[in-house]
């Protein structure tokens, strides 16, 4: 995994930002508004202001629910 994200806003901006739930399938392109990843460990695969990959659409969906965080079911909270 690269997992290399790209800083699109900045963390204060899409954390302050209005926000919605976009499911997995629609979330690769959005900006993140909470850090989500996987535990363990705990380490956030996206922070706030970074774009959502489908690399990290597919690591979180392979998951499951229980092995992740920051996410709403199967959707990730990004910038409106």
């Amino acid at each position: 995994m690269t997992n290399q994200t790209r800083q699109v806003m900045s963390l204060r901006k899409a954390a302050m930002a209005d926000c919605e739930a976009v499911p997995f399938d629609k979330a690769a392109g959005r900006v993140a508004a909470v850090s989500a990843g996987l535990y363990p460990p705990g380490i956030p695969l996206v922070c706030p202001g970074e774009e959502i990959t489908e690399e990290i659409v597919a690591l979180l969906r392979q998951a499951g629910e229980r092995g992740r965080f920051g996410t709403e079911g199967d959707a990730l909270v990004c910038v409106v």
